[in-house]
């Protein structure tokens, strides 16, 4: 029971990581409050934030600034002087749920808060993208180190935020960007369950949600308990190990749904001819897209499908007139436009590799375009909750364009826009930039369709809303409301092991033999890691801790046919003074010449030209 506990409680240094992104968050909110004006929807205020500080980033290294704490420091001076209006204004900072629903979900946020990283490019990118900006105190320049990262050349968005708790802490905040992505969660769930309790609630569906009536839900408990549901267990996109991580796909997902959420609010109050509303949720959408841009580079594809499905839109709804659309457009796409432009300019001139680059048209794939899209499709049919609402999405939204029915119609018509562009993006990316080794098989199609996942919970939980309304009127009992409340706490703490999944021995053994090496090693030595038996997974954890130390790190995997030819080869080729060994092979002991036991690690270190052991740790039990 107490072991159980254990990976329910943060450690007292993993608490202080826990309050520092907290602190961030309350000031994002702040500033997000400010910035998104008097009629704005309050569960966006963490999103809004974060779009103002992605913004103020991007500007001040395109300009040259090179002491991005000084960025933090003003942006903090902003938000609290933002949060003084707001409150003066309001009576308070925020809406109340955002408090609840935090409080409801504290079992998720602590485990987020006790996971240590363990997915591969965590390691390989997102954490050296974080981890430069608070070593160096700026993205990377010409006249900076170089990043370790796979792409220093991506946008940095989704670092900021542990950047700017580091600087709090005063020491790396290992795992920040993965509480913050519970974090932004939770913020989409408290807008998701006010759709569905004030559709479900409603005698008719009219214009569809507006701000009046999303305003009269009060975001109780069950409201919020039924958000923290519908964001995890309710969601077909939530995959924990992706959510958990330093990944950027999970609060891509939340920034793509909340900018098509507002779009869409927008386009229902202009249906009204609400147009001050309107444009006050276009705003929204603008900061929202702001944030979405910093994530990723590919993000402006989403922007782009936005545009697409706005423009249909028009077409097709007599009540959505051009004039005011272009008014709405322009508050919705030119400030993510500027940013993205603006990082583009300092890669330009600061980044000369990591970016997404397409191949020679020598090497594009046409001809096996049939044999991706019949990956794709397998890879779909694994996923059935994701593909099956996408599905209804596009046939209802095909079925629109005749028969048109208000905001169903509208919602439809957006989110299946965005997910036909996106794919055929994804397609169009396999063909002519991953190369055969992953286009083939359709690598990481279903994590990129993720990015797509707050959009589906959108459409998704409007068509249940509207369901519920016509088929189980009325106010569900008040034993679901406790139902809602009990299961949000409870679940994450029966499934707590599941869920900590960074406690695997392998994870927990590479963890702290990545640490031990990297204070046995000096600047000048060059390391080879070998694990013939495992794909690399967790030699990247190793890599992680070892390439500030050392002056190079290469790896052997399953991957590598293993000779003692070819790891004789490596060792002359790479002038490796230093080797890491996880289990002993007949090939690794003809090539270097020794003999050791098979169920421990061995560093052995080069000496007069022959292999010495130097240290050794037991193998983990599993």
């Amino acid at each position: 029971m107490l072991s159980h506990l254990n990976l329910l409680i943060p450690s007292s240094n993993e608490l202080g990581g826990l309050t520092a992104v907290l602190a961030v968050a309350v000031l994002l909110i702040g500033l997000g409050a400010f910035a998104g004006g008097p009629t704005r929807r309050p569960e966006g205020d963490l999103v809004f934030g974060l779009g103002i500080a992605v913004a103020a980033f991007t500007l001040a290294a395109s300009i040259g600034v090179t002491h991005f704490t000084a960025v933090a420091a003003a942006l903090g001076l902003g938000a609290c002087a933002g949060a003084t209006v707001v409150f003066r204004r309001n009576g308070r900072l925020t809406d109340p749920g955002v408090v609840r629903i935090a409080l409801v979900a504290l079992p998720l946020i602590a485990i987020a808060a006790s996971m240590l990283p363990t997915q591969w490019d965590e390691f390989s990118h997102w954490l050296a993208h974080a981890r430069y900006l608070f070593e160096h105190d700026s993205v990377p320049r010409s006249d900076l180190p170089r990043s370790f990262a796979v792409f220093p050349a991506y946008p940095y968005g989704n670092s900021l935020v542990a950047f700017m708790a580091s600087r709090v802490t005063g020491a790396f905040v290992i795992n920040a960007s993965t509480i913050f992505s519970v974090l932004l969660l939770l913020s989409f769930g408290l807008l998701i369950s006010r759709i569905i309790v004030s559709t479900a609630s409603r005698t008719s569906d009219g214009a569809g949600p507006t701000n009046d009536t999303l305003n009269a839900t009060r975001a109780g408990w069950a409201v919020c308990a039924l958000g923290a549901l519908a964001v995890t267990i309710l969601n077909p996109t939530y995959v924990t190990r992706v959510v958990f991580s330093a990944y950027a796909d999970a609060p891509t997902g939340v920034l793509v749904g909340f900018a098509a959420a507002l779009v869409w609010l927008s386009t229902n109050a202009l249906a009204i001819d609400n147009e001050d509303e309107a444009r006050s949720l276009a705003w929204q959408a603008g900061l929202v897209s702001m944030a979405m841009i910093g994530l990723k580079q590919v993000n402006i594809v989403f922007l782009m499908a936005l545009g697409l499905a706005l423009s249909i839109l028009v077409l097709r709804d007599p009540a959505i007139r051009w004039k005011a659309t272009a008014r709405l457009a322009a508050r919705i796409f030119l400030l993510p436009l500027i940013v993205y432009l603006l990082w583009k300019l300092h890669v330009a001139f600061h980044i000369t590799e990591g970016d997404f680059e397409f191949l020679p048209y020598s090497e594009w794939l046409i001809r096996e375009i049939p044999q991706i899209i019949a990956r794709m499709a397998l890879i779909a049919s694994k996923k059935g909750g994701y593909f099956g609402v996408m599905t209804i999405a596009v046939v209802a939204g095909v079925l629109a364009i005749w028969r048109y029915r208000g905001a169903f119609s509208r919602l439809a018509i957006i989110t299946g826009t965005m997910f036909l562009s996106y794919n055929f993006f994804l397609l169009f990316a396999y063909v002519t930039a991953f190369g055969s080794g992953e286009a083939l098989y359709a690598a990481s199609y279903w994590r990129y369709n993720t990015h797509l996942g707050g959009v589906c919970l959108l459409f998704a939980a409007f068509s249940a809303a509207l369901l519920w309304r016509r088929y189980l009127p009325g106010r569900m009992p008040s034993w679901a409301h406790m139902a809602a409340i009990v299961l949000v706490i409870a679940l994450p703490v029966g499934m707590a092991k599941k869920l900590r999944f960074d406690t695997h021995p392998r994870y927990q053994y590479a963890w702290e033999t990545g640490r031990a090496l990297a204070d046995r090693l000096a600047a000048g030595d060059r390391i080879l890691l070998v694990d013939a038996s495992d794909n690399g997974q967790y030699l990247i954890i190793m890599r992680y801790h070892l390439l500030p130390v050392t002056a190079l790190v290469d790896r052997v995997t399953s991957w590598n046919r293993l000779t003692p030819e070819s790891v004789r080869k490596r060792i002359e080729d790479k002038q490796i003074s230093h080797i890491w060994l996880y289990d002993f092979t007949p090939s690794l002991k003809q090539a270097l010449g020794v003999d050791l036991k098979a169920s421990r690690s061995w560093l052995l270190r080069k000496d007069s030209g022959k292999w010495v052991p130097e240290e050794s740790w037991p193998h983990p039990a599993e």
